[in-house]
């Protein structure tokens, strides 16, 4: 995030360059849109494919997050 002085805020800067990039990010939504527009439907099977690909990182996110066994893991002794 950008930081405005006191003089430029009194300038005037702060809201101009706040309402530019308000104009770009608003550019940037409607392009986006039309392009998903172009691009035609999608594809039948790719909420399917969204919600497979979702449940497995769900899956391995819980296994990531489970605690190791200490058996799995073996360490050389000492000596």
């Amino acid at each position: 995030m950008h930081a405005f002085t006191h003089a430029e805020i009194q300038a005037g800067y702060a809201t101009r360059s706040h309402a530019a990039r308000t104009a770009e990010l608003a550019a940037e939504a409607a392009a986006a849109g039309l392009a998903r527009e172009a691009a035609g439907p999608r594809a039948p099977f790719a909420p399917a494919l969204r919600n497979r690909l979702g449940e497995a990182l769900v899956s391995a996110g819980r296994r990531l997050m489970t605690p190791a066994e200490p058996a799995r893991f073996r360490t050389r002794a000492a000596g």
